[in-house]
């Protein structure tokens, strides 16, 4: 498993449909992909170094291996999904 940061309300909402959205989406044409983190402690990182620990969370992407399914972006503390995942709520 990998990890995605996302919009805490968007994200649970998205997650409790019927059916759920529960899909993060990999690269595709124009779209470079989601970001993605190797583990949760980078993710909270990047969350906490933004202010953006109130509004957004971390969220697993099962199907997904870092070296396998993801690509770096220069300069940045976190890589590119590239291909499509199942996107689930991690225990509190």
């Amino acid at each position: 498993m990998i990890y995605t940061v996302g919009p805490k309300l968007q994200y649970s909402r998205a997650l409790a449909a019927v059916p759920p959205r529960n899909v993060k989406l990999g690269k595709n044409g124009d779209y470079p992909g989601g970001m993605v983190f190797e583990t949760t402690a980078h993710a909270y990182t990047f969350l906490e170094d933004r202010g953006l620990t109130g509004t957004h969370r971390v969220f697993g992407l099962v199907g997904a291996v870092w070296l396998i399914n993801t690509e770096p972006v220069d300069d940045r503390p976190f890589h590119r999904l590239l291909t499509d995942a199942l996107l689930v709520e991690l225990p509190r």
